[in-house]
């Protein structure tokens, strides 16, 4: 994958303190911990990226935690079966679903079908097939659905995504064509955090 040059924005005093793991609550730790994956970071910038922007985003929510879900409601019945059955395990960032060469398309494809279900009518993406490219990544508008902290927010797509792309490292290697998808994957959920703390 080619290196994608994301501006990061300026750091307020309260963003810089957000970014300094001294000053992470116990819960977001355990959640980064558990999502650091020097198998994606092996990959280019875009999973590292994607953590930076992550706690970013959470930091300007103050790690709360949120009982609110993700997206709108309808949006809940899309979301793949493996998300769902983390959700009913208690949110534990330890569990990881147990999955094989069998299950990455429909992962894949599952996610992408949740990821776009997720979106706001004025991203206009819900009658795409498949993947979202750059050109999908236009528009300036709110992120209500989106903006939810905690194991309710963004952790549950950045968690499934992990799941997928490990799953694709481990039977196909990091070369893989495969990885196209799920790197366009990390690609616009990127393109929302930089969105959304803009």
């Amino acid at each position: 994958m080619l290196p994608v040059q994301r501006r990061k924005p300026t750091l307020s005093p309260e963003d810089a303190t957000s970014l300094e793991e001294g000053r992470w609550p116990p819960w977001f730790k355990q959640a980064r911990e558990t999502l650091k994956s020097e198998l994606l970071s092996s990959l280019g910038d875009c999973w590292d990226d994607l953590m930076w922007f992550w706690t970013l985003t959470e930091g300007r929510q103050g790690f709360k935690t949120s009982r609110i879900s993700i997206g709108p409601q309808s949006a809940g019945d899309l979301r793949p079966a493996e998300v769902g059955n983390w959700l009913k395990r208690g949110r534990h960032v330890e569990y990881v679903p147990e999955l094989g060469r069998k299950d990455l398309k429909s992962l894949g494809d599952s996610w992408w079908v949740w990821w776009k279900a997720l979106q706001l009518d004025w991203r206009g993406v819900s009658g795409v097939d498949g993947c979202l490219h750059t050109d999908h990544q236009i528009g300036d508008g709110e992120w209500e659905h989106l903006w939810h902290p905690g194991a309710n927010g963004l952790m549950t797509v950045i968690i499934c995504l992990k799941w997928w792309g490990e799953l694709i490292t481990k039977h196909y290697g990091m070369g893989s064509l495969r990885m196209r998808s799920w790197e366009t994957a990390v690609e616009d959920v990127l393109w929302v955090m930089t969105s959304m703390v803009s």
